[in-house]
């Protein structure tokens, strides 16, 4: 394969063992940080192309090396169509053969990204890792982290995706070439299905500063992966995708518990009471940050008067009909729980004749089951947000903050814990703690349950009832989210109501 570009057209010219194809500035469908995207289309027919761009930092930003992703479709009828052919390919500045360390060992930061076939669609996958060069010895070995992304059912026909995100990891091991700019060997993909493929690669920049690699290879089910591998000097591994640096939009699942009643007036009186449950998804667009959770809803809804570093607050319509969506923010910004895999959301919705509906949903990367902890003791603290309404003469609307602590036995498969809520009364502002609520019966499915989910009953006063459910989330469960229901004396009246907890590993 070769790669050239023409300066006066701007454009790339990709040749294949199975053809050409030129991609021109208006064949250009995207752009972001990482790479450059185009497509090209003949009727039923399309040639698609990822290019890494140049930088400086990050895990797919390099001064001498840079990596694409080509994948051709002839059209069969089908929404994705079908896949004839994928390729993988890395280019660049590469170092001369006697430029390239003969003693001692480095080590690169590694960005990995490539593509899985999956019959008549194809499934995106990228990562970060460390890869060590014994350069005394001739050998290599590298390993990491990866997210593979599923093409969304909501969204078959559409190459950006939003994808259905997975967590996996890669191995790689192999020889260094003797006199010569070269290193070879095999990478394990743990994707859809393990996978092994051949993996061939060069040192790039004057003095060996980046690498560059592509493998290929097939699969259980004819699901052939190839892909590539991009690095520099480095110790530790690149920061890996989070939440808040999406590399593509993506479909998660998402869980919620839901307060419903009517407000008979001034607030005070309310019927109808009823509690639900359910699942569901929420697709994330990273840019910019919107979402689709029922209606879409993003910067274009954003009330900034009612944003804070805590929460971004959404609005869609006003007076009756409306609702009001509060996204707990992630990353450092957040000056209250600092958190990269898992987040929550309100909604709040206000129908005519008094109708009004309250929402916890709970969403974000959730772990793999097969990386849960299968022995010790998994430590999380937190906190929980939500709302709840009274009965009685004191029915008001209050609503829920406290924080949350939870102890995971993963040899027993079983947690304990408690929240400690207060209880503010939005019409009169004064708070109350509900005292310590404890969990009862909690069950940690993992591994044998083919399962990251977590649950149990909430006790503690005489008299209150509740549940949790929730879920590990990051590659290595380093994060949690829960949803809740609570029914309990507390605050002069009895609450009901419902929340979101989060929280992370001690």
């Amino acid at each position: 394969m070769t790669i050239s570009y023409d300066a006066t057209s701007q454009s790339y010219t990709i040749n294949t063992s199975n053809g050409s194809r030129t991609f021109r500035p208006q064949d250009q469908t995207a752009s972001d940080s990482n790479a450059t995207y185009y497509s090209w289309t003949n009727g039923s027919d399309d040639d698609s192309l990822m290019l890494t761009k140049a930088g400086d930092s990050g895990a797919f930003n390099y001064r001498y090396v840079a990596a694409g992703l080509k994948r051709y479709r002839a059209g069969s009828g089908t929404a994705e169509g079908m896949l004839t052919r994928l390729d993988a390919f890395t280019y660049g500045i590469r170092t001369a053969d006697a430029a390239v360390p003969t003693s001692g060992t480095g080590s690169f930061a590694i960005g990995i990204t490539g593509n899985q076939a999956l019959g008549d669609a194809v499934g995106r996958f990228d990562g970060t890792g460390l890869l060590t060069m014994d350069f005394a010895n001739l050998a290599f070995t590298g390993s990491g982290l990866l997210t593979i992304r599923y093409p969304s059912n909501r969204y078959p026909a559409r190459s950006d995706g939003p994808y259905s995100p997975y967590f996996g990891r890669f191995a790689t091991s192999g020889i260094l070439g003797t006199g010569r700019n070269q290193f070879t060997g095999t990478i394990d993909l743990e994707l859809l299905g393990a996978f092994q493929a051949a993996l061939d690669g060069r040192f790039y920049g004057p003095a060996a500063e980046e690498v560059g690699a592509t493998f290929a290879g097939p699969g259980p089910g004819n699901r052939t992966v190839v892909g590539a591998i991009i690095g520099r000097r480095g110790n530790a591994a690149l920061e890996y995708e989070t939440l808040g640096s999406l590399l593509t939009p993506v479909m998660v699942p998402a869980s919620y518990s839901s307060l419903s009643y009517v407000d008979n007036g001034a607030g005070t009186s309310f019927s109808s009471v009823a509690l639900g449950r359910g699942d569901g998804a929420i697709v994330i667009d990273p840019a910019p940050p919107s979402y689709s959770a029922g209606p879409d809803f993003g910067p274009a809804n954003k009330v900034p008067e009612q944003s804070d570093a805590r929460f971004t607050t959404y609005r869609i319509g006003s007076g009756e009909n409306q609702t009001v969506y509060r996204v707990y923010n992630v990353g450092s910004g957040n000056d209250q729980l600092v958190l990269s895999y898992a987040t929550f959301l309100q909604r709040q919705f206000v129908g005519p004749a008094g109708a009004r509906f309250n929402e916890a949903s709970i969403f974000g990367l959730l772990s793999n089951y097969s990386y849960l902890p299968r022995s010790g003791h998994g430590l999380y603290q937190g906190v929980l947000h939500g709302s709840a309404i009274g009965s009685d003469s004191n029915a008001d609307r209050f609503a829920l903050t406290g924080t949350a602590g939870f102890d995971f036995d993963f040899g027993a498969a079983s947690f304990t814990g408690t929240l400690n809520p207060t209880a503010t009364n939005l019409r009169t502002n004064v708070a109350s703690s509900l005292g310590t609520f404890t969990f009862a019966n909690g069950s940690v499915p993992g591994y044998n349950g083919m399962s990251v989910a977590f649950f149990g009953d909430i006790v503690g006063a005489p008299g209150a009832t509740g549940r949790i459910d929730g879920r590990f989330y990051g590659p290595n469960a380093q994060e949690i989210a829960a949803i809740f229901s609570l029914t309990t004396p507390g605050a002069g009246t009895t609450l009901t109501g419902i929340g979101a907890v989060v929280g992370k590993a001690q």
